[in-house]
Formats: C-alpha cells, structure tokens, sequence
C-alpha cells in the first residue's frame, strides 16, 4: 500500500515551486491529506474554495444543459496556479498549487505521472474503489 503523505509529499518534491498538494472530499471540502509547509491553514482555505467552485461549475454545467461533471479546473493568479482534478468515481479530488516558477503543462505532466498512485492510495485509504 502507497502511503498517501509520502506520494503528495514525492510528487511536491518533483514539481518545482508547489505551495501545496492536497486530497480534498469534494462536497465537504475537508482535507484527507495535504502536504503545505507552513501553509496549511491557507492550503485548508484553498482546497474549501476549490470544492465550492466544482460545485458551482458543476450546477452550471447543469444549467446549460451540458452533460458530464467538470473533471479538471484550472486558476491562475499572478503568483500561483491552482489545478485540480477528480479522482475517478471517488469523491475526491486532488488540488495542486505553484507559484510561477512551473508552468501548467509540466504541473499536469507531473500528475499525470502520479494519477495512478494517487488513485489507488485513496482508494486503499477510504476502501472505495
């Protein structure tokens, strides 16, 4: 069994400029992990806000007569870069944040690298899936 930490905490270590990397059950927006430093009470903050917006585009999605949930959302800011992206059928979703030294196409490169580990270890972790 992948230890959930020890994958977000590798995969930071891999991305160069990551303020936090975060599992976040997608209708709370609690955390189930979360590697932030000395940022963990602003990373908590951002994965909640995640979670409303995927709720909310997930309405408009519905709104517009659209069919399927958002599985990727991406912000950007001046400073940092927000991606986060559903964790298959689970609940989940896992929530990225760079400052400008990374660009979007190698943060996705970098979670496409671990999707799987990260799948498997919620799934080990919540016994989903």
């Amino acid at each position: 069994m992948s230890d959930l930490f020890s994958v977000l905490e590798e995969l930071a270590a891999q991305l160069p400029g990551c303020k936090m990397a975060s599992i976040v059950d997608l209708q709370s927006g609690m955390q189930l992990a979360s590697v932030a430093g000395a940022l963990s009470a602003q990373a908590a903050g951002a994965d909640a806000y995640q979670s409303e917006l995927y709720r909310r585009i997930d309405g408009l999605v519905e709104v517009l007569g659209t069919e399927g949930a958002p599985e990727v959302v991406v912000m950007e800011c001046d400073q940092t870069t927000f991606v986060s992206e559903l964790i298959g059928q689970s609940g989940y979703f896992w929530h990225i944040a760079t400052d400008v030294s990374t660009t979007l196409g190698f943060t996705q490169a970098i979670m496409r690298k671990f999707r799987a580990r990260v799948t498997d270890s919620v799934h080990e972790l919540t016994g989903m899936g």
